[in-house]
Parts: structure tokens; C-alpha cells; sequence
């Protein structure tokens, strides 16, 4: 609360002192004979401010005691109002000339008061625009905010781009290392030119090639020597550059190693090409290889050409795509007419369906064949061929049709047919005679011919006939020891021998036998007996006697 405006004028001043004093020195003020006016009166009073006692629970308090002045020597015209200092208390008197003073004191105090109140208004109107400041600057701190959270936002994008661009360095980083180790490391010979053929980078193998130099980065290719012989690297390299397309050629280095020069183009884009990259790959084992291969297919070819058999070969849908020259001269055919299955109109009508099967089924399981059939010459005469067939494989074990050669066997098969005639003859002859052909094979323990008559002359048929034992068996018992014994002798020192001796017939009579016996030798080894039985039991003076 303020004093000035709850007690009279006069007395403002002096209560506003005495309480700021009471508080300061925490002791009593007295004010006598304070004089002012009240209406169209003049009074005096005295004034008593006394501090309370303080209190923890509330702010300092005083109190101000107000009672009528005690006028001294009658009407106190002298005006001046005294203090004393009794009880700790302080008292003050205040003169006119301090009364004038004061309001004097007091009118400049209004007339500050009126200039601190304009002054106010004027500090409530800056207020207010400053205010009016404050909010603008609120509104553009916040727009400064949402800035600065943009900024962030786009610091933390930066960040994040940054990171990024990081991982791309390292990338680029480890993707350079890789080229470099793949261009140091693979043997191939490589060379990078930027669009005006100027050399961006080279591998170690392009050094022996290309005389090259750390320093010659940057430099034209066509300023650098090579070890090329008769080719011209340059004019390769700006004919892929003009035509856009990747080309390579064969070429010899120092007269020794073969590579294969590749020139492509570096390309950026779609359609856009930035320069050229030459490789070198060394293929001077593979050249080797080529032109062995080469000359043994030369030599192969003449060899099939000029041999006395008919080669054919067949592609993968086993249609006979090549024909040797001795096929050709043999049937007066040309390789246009036997391509296909045209060949299958030389051979004779009875044997094409046989012929066609065999091979047929043959090439769809994939199984060598062999087969005979007869084909027209070209005089028109039909001769005997054995056609042995193949499945042929490359490389990589993919099938690439069938190869096959064909004999003439038409003079074998005739005279083969002589000897079955003749065979056939003897076959009669032995089996017309009075005697048993045999033949026993001494490895096998087994008789391999045992001619038919020998049922109807001894009872038993040629399958009965299974080993030596049956025919021990059937020996007379006074026959079997010398018999035996006397016939594996003979046959181990590799004699041929006739011996007598009975044998005991199927239906259980002993006939008399005479054995003609011829060895077959194997070096020192006997291998076969083969010979005839006779029977002589109707012989006169037929007895069997003991061989020495």
C-alpha cells in the first residue's frame, strides 16, 4: 500500500521516511510537531513509528502511532517541531523553512510524478510495440524453428548422402583394387583408350607387347612401338572405332608367341562409346593345337580318301552327310546323289529293310553296329560289304552322329562259301563211314565232336558224351588201367598212337575197339586228341592185347 495516497499531504513525507528509516535501523522514529493542513485548518501532530517484533511466518511489520502535538512555552509560536533521542527511540523537529522545503520537495515530486506518468505512458506505448515486436519475432523465431527443423532434416539427409557417398568411395575404392588385381592377375594382355585413342590405363602382360611405360599414360597409342609382326595395331583399332563393332585377329609377337588381338569398344551407354579396350589373349598353345589339328585332319582326310574302304559319316538326325572318294568311285555316285538316305538306293532289295533296321536301332541307342549287305557298283554288279559303324563324340562329349567304313568281303563270303560246301561234304563223309569221329578238347575236360553214328555202333548219342570219364567208365575192367595209361602217355609226349580195347555198348554187350589217335601241340603242351573208333569185333582173330 502507498502512504502518499491514504494519508493527508502533509504527512506523506514524513511517514514515508520514518517507515524507510524504522526499517533500515530496526529502532523507533518520532516526528513532533509536524505540521499540516487539513481543510481551512492548520494542525500539528506528533508521529511515533515503533517495528514490531519479527515473526518466521510473515514479512517485517511496523507500527505508526498519530496523536495532536504538545505545543511548548504556550502557543509554540516559534513553529519548530523538536526530536529527541530517549528510550532508542529517534525524534526529529521540523522547521517552516524544512516545511517549505518539503513542498517545495513535494510540487517537484508532482511535477516528476506527471513527467514519470507521461514518460510511462510513453515506456506502456513502446511496450505495446515492442510487444507487437515481440509477437513478429516469435512469429519469425518459430519460422526460424520450422527453418532450422528443415535444416536438420536436411543436415541429417546430408549425413545420410554423406554416408552414403562414403560407401561409394570405399566401393569404387575396392571395385579399382579389383581391376587392377584382375588386370595384373589374368595374363591377358590389356589396353584402355579414352575416345581420342590416348592411353587411360595398360595391364602388365600389354607391357611385353606394347613398349609401355608408366609415364606413357595420357599419351596417343599411336606414338607407342609395339612387337607386333606385319600388322598394324593402330588402323585395327580405328576401324572397331569407326564401325562401333568389337572385331579380333590372330597375330604373332617377336616371330615366337600367337595372341589373339581384340579390340571392343568402351562403351558408357546404350549408344554412346568413350573409347576402345584392345586385349591381348595368349593362344600360342591353342594355335599350336589348331594347326596340329589341322595337319592330322589333312593327313586324316587323305588317308580316308585314298584307302581302299568305303567311310561314311552321318550327322546328329543320322542322315549320312559325307562319303570318302572310294565310296564314290564304287557306286558312280556323286556326294549330292548319296546324301541323306540316297545311298540306300545302291543296296539290294532283299537286304535294304534288314540294313535299315540294323542301323536305325543302332543309332537311336547309340551302339556301334556291324552288318552285311550287298551294293551296286557302279558296272551294276551287287558286291558284299561288312559296314561297321560308330557314334562319334566331341570334345565336350555331345554327340555328333555316326562314322563308318565298309570292306568288300564278297571274294571272303564266296570262298567262305566253298569251304561251307566242303565242310558240309566232309561232315557227310564222316558221318557215311563205319567208324566214330571224335574230337576231345583236354583244357575243357570236354569231347567237342562226337559223330552221330556213334548211336547207332555203341547205343549212346554224342550228348551223353560229356567227359573223359564217361569213357573210362565204359572200359572193360581189364582194359581201363593199361588203356588209360597208355593213351595220356602217348598224348603228353605229343605221339600219335592205335590202340585195341572193349567197351562196354549201351545195351550192356562189349564190342572190341581199335583207336586211331592224332595229338594237336601247343608248343610243348597238348591241347586236343582227335580220332576215329573202329569197330573190329566181327574181325577174325579179334583179341585186344596190351600195348607195350
Amino acid at each position: 500500500m502507498e502512504l502518499d495516497k491514504v494519508v493527508v499531504k502533509g504527512l506523506s513525507v514524513p511517514l514515508t521516511t520514518g517507515v524507510q528509516k524504522a526499517f533500515r535501523s530496526r529502532a523507533g522514529v518520532v516526528f513532533s510537531g509536524i505540521r499540516f493542513t487539513n481543510g481551512a485548518a492548520n494542525e500539528a501532530v506528533d508521529v511515533r513509528i515503533v517495528p514490531l517484533p519479527d515473526r518466521p511466518t510473515r514479512s517485517p511489520l511496523v507500527a505508526i502511532l498519530i496523536s495532536d502535538v504538545e505545543r511548548s512555552g504556550g502557543d509554540g509560536g516559534d513553529g519548530v517541531l523538536r526530536g529527541s533521542a530517549e528510550g532508542g527511540t529517534e525524534t526529529y523537529d521540523l522547521t517552516e523553512q524544512t516545511q517549505q522545503r518539503i513542498d517545495d520537495l513535494e510540487q517537484e515530486l508532482q511535477f516528476t510524478r506527471e513527467n514519470l506518468q507521461a514518460t510511462i505512458e510513453e515506456l506502456e506505448t513502446a511496450n505495446e510495440e515492442l510487444q507487437a515486436t515481440n509477437e513478429e519475432l516469435m512469429a519469425s523465431n518459430e519460422e526460424l524453428q520450422s527453418t532450422n527443423e528443415e535444416l536438420q532434416s536436411t543436415n541429417e539427409e546430408l549425413y545420410t548422402v554423406n554416408a552414403e557417398y562414403q560407401n561409394k568411395i570405399v566401393e569404387l575404392t575396392e571395385l579399382n583394387n579389383d581391376v587392377d588385381n584382375l588386370l595384373r592377375s589374368s595374363g591377358i594382355g590389356t589396353l584402355i583408350l579414352d575416345e581420342d585413342l590416348t592411353i587411360r590405363r595398360f595391364s602388365n602382360t600389354a607391357m611385353q607387347i606394347f613398349r609401355l611405360q608408366e609415364s606413357d599414360i595420357g599419351r596417343p597409342v599411336s606414338h607407342i612401338a609395339h612387337y607386333l609382326d606385319s600388322f598394324d595395331p593402330y588402323a585395327a583399332m580405328q576401324e572397331v572405332q569407326n564401325s562401333g563393332k568389337q572385331q579380333e585377329w590372330p597375330v604373332c609377337v617377336a616371330g615366337e608367341a600367337w595372341y589373339l588381338f581384340r579390340v571392343t569398344p568402351y562403351q558408357i551407354g546404350p549408344r554412346e562409346i568413350a573409347g576402345l579396350v584392345v586385349s591381348l589373349v595368349d593362344i600360342t598353345e591353342l594355335k599350336t593345337a589348331q594347326d596340329e589339328r589341322t595337319r592330322y585332319q589333312e593327313q586324316l582326310s587323305h588317308v580316308t580318301e585314298t584307302s581302299p574302304a568305303l567311310v561314311w559319316m552321318s550327322d546328329t538326325s543320322g542322315a549320312c552327310n559325307w562319303f570318302n572318294k572310294t565310296w564314290l568311285t564304287f557306286t558312280g555316285r556323286t556326294l549330292e546323289q548319296e546324301y541323306g538316305d540316297g545311298w540306300t538306293e545302291g543296296v539290294h532289295p532283299a537286304d535294304k529293310d534288314h540294313c535299315l533296321t540294323t542301323y536305325t536301332e543302332a543309332f537311336a541307342a547309340r551302339n556301334p553296329f556291324s552288318m552285311e549287305y550287298r551294293l551296286r557298283r557302279a558296272d551294276g554288279a551287287y558286291r558284299w560289304l561288312l559296314d561297321e559303324g560308330t557314334p562319334r563324340y566331341g570334345g565336350d562329349g555331345t554327340f555328333l552322329g555316326y562314322v563308318g567304313s565298309c570292306l568288300d568281303i564278297t571274294a571272303q563270303r564266296e570262298r567262305q562259301e566253298e569251304l561251307d560246301a566242303m565242310r558240309k561234304r566232309f561232315q557227310v563223309l564222316l558221318e557215311s563211314v563205319d567208324a566214330i569221329p571224335w574230337e576231345y578238347d583236354i583244357a575243357s575236360d570236354h569231347w567237342t565232336y562226337v559223330a552221330p553214328q556213334v548211336e547207332r555202333i555203341l547205343g549212346f548219342s554224342p550228348e551223353e558224351w560229356t567227359n573223359l570219364e564217361f569213357w573210362k567208365e565204359r572200359l572193360h575192367p581189364e582194359d581201363r588201367s593199361w588203356a588209360t595209361d597208355y593213351c595220356l602217355a602217348c598224348t603228353a609226349r605229343g605221339e600219335q598212337h592205335v590202340f585195341d580195347y572193349r567197351f562196354l555198348t549201351k545195351i550192356g554187350d562189349y564190342v572190341h575197339i581199335r583207336d586211331v589217335v592224332d595229338v594237336e601241340m601247343d608248343g610243348d603242351t597238348p591241347v586236343k586228341i582227335r580220332g576215329f573208333m573202329l569197330d573190329i569185333t566181327d574181325r577174325p582173330g579179334c583179341e585186344v592185347k596190351e600195348s607195350e
